[in-house]
């Protein structure tokens, strides 16, 4: 369950509280050809501020433009590389298989209602990709010189008309990837990863969620998804060590301040200075964990409370942000002992700070 309250601290910081209980806006590069090649993405700012209507119309629009610049020795090598969308939040449970935008939820009666964008490429007059999640597309021929373009449609059955169960704001996570493909013996080959861009969309159907906010003042919303497993996590036996990514955080805003800050507080509930699961029936007997941001953060200093800044958008971008959150577990009690049996719970609080 997911609860969320609000204090003022003064007249420009509040802090927004989410807690779940367990029982474009970053741009990436990796790979071997980072110093081979200048990787510039445009992406289209359009779709990540909530001013746009879905409709359930399937009129196309651009997401982003990428241009791709050799600039290692000569002679320019003859490359291919393969691309991939992958859905990081926002989807529908229910099919893993499409792309969606999943509606914010207000109030634990609000109905999660869903829209579904359609990823392609234009390749040629005659060729055009239409992504699956997951699934990688190629090839292109990258040579000294490569401009791709990623486009989407809404694609969505007769609209509910004027149904107010259906109106509100909605939210997808993505990120787009490139890999070139590194041939080996028999036309064999491995997927190296060459750069990615991960976007968000903010939309709405009829009338935002979002727009409640007093004049001149940004929008700023957190979600949190728990993961299944975070319903029912194994107790470690012997001297197992266990990892598992417990829920997904999508901060959503379109405050374009640069000389706004935003953090996380990651803690314990109740001011507790550890993390630590309690059994139901004997609150003495307790399991430690440790808490980290998978990809950001370690979990060795994660025992206890810690900060997640918000990294600083480039200008002109919104402030936002996209985190899985996972914690380990260890059995302490040494090799042979156990834990003692029965049902442990425990609470992680995610809290939004800014200025």
């Amino acid at each position: 369950m997911i609860y969320i309250s609000t204090m003022k601290m003064n007249e420009k910081n509040f802090i927004i509280i989410l807690i779940f209980s367990i029982i474009v806006t970053s741009v990436a590069f990796a790979g071997t050809y980072d110093d081979q090649y200048n990787i510039t993405f445009y992406p289209n700012n359009d779709y990540i501020d909530n001013e746009w209507n879905i409709w359930w119309t399937q009129t196309d629009y651009l997401v982003a433009q990428v241009h791709f610049q050799y600039i290692g020795p000569n002679p320019t090598p003859n490359r291919d590389i393969e691309v991939k969308v992958t859905q990081l939040q926002g989807g529908n449970p229910l099919d893993p298989d499409n792309y969606y935008l999943q509606e914010i939820p207000f109030g634990s009666t609000d109905i999660m209602n869903f829209s579904q964008p359609i990823f392609y490429t234009p390749v040629t007059n005659k060729i055009t990709w239409t992504y699956e999640p997951g699934v990688s597309y190629g090839t292109l021929n990258l040579k000294s010189y490569l401009v791709f373009n990623l486009r989407f449609r809404m694609d969505n059955p007769p609209g509910p008309g004027d149904d107010p169960e259906y109106y509100g704001s909605y939210y997808g996570i993505y990120r787009l990837e490139f890999f070139v493909r590194e041939y080996t013996t028999g036309g064999n080959y491995t997927l190296v990863p060459l750069a990615s861009l991960d976007f968000t969309f903010i939309a709405y159907y009829i009338e935002s969620d979002l727009g409640e906010t007093p004049p001149g003042e940004p929008f700023r919303n957190v979600v949190v998804t728990r993961k299944p497993i975070a319903d029912n996590i194994p107790i470690p036996y012997g001297t197992q060590i266990s990892t598992y990514a417990v829920g997904d955080v999508a901060f959503l805003s379109n405050d374009v301040n640069q000389s706004s800050s935003y953090y996380f507080n990651i803690k314990p509930a109740n001011d507790d200075p550890t993390f630590r699961f309690t059994n139901a029936n004997n609150p003495s007997w307790t399991i430690p964990y440790q808490t980290y941001i998978t990809g950001r953060t370690s979990p060795e200093n994660g025992s206890g409370p810690f900060i997640l800044t918000v990294p600083t958008p480039p200008y002109g971008g919104n402030w936002q942000d996209n985190f899985e959150v996972s914690i380990k577990i260890s059995n302490t009690l040494g090799t042979g002992l156990q834990y003692a049996a029965g049902n442990y719970s425990s609470t992680i609080v995610i809290e939004l700070v800014y200025n």
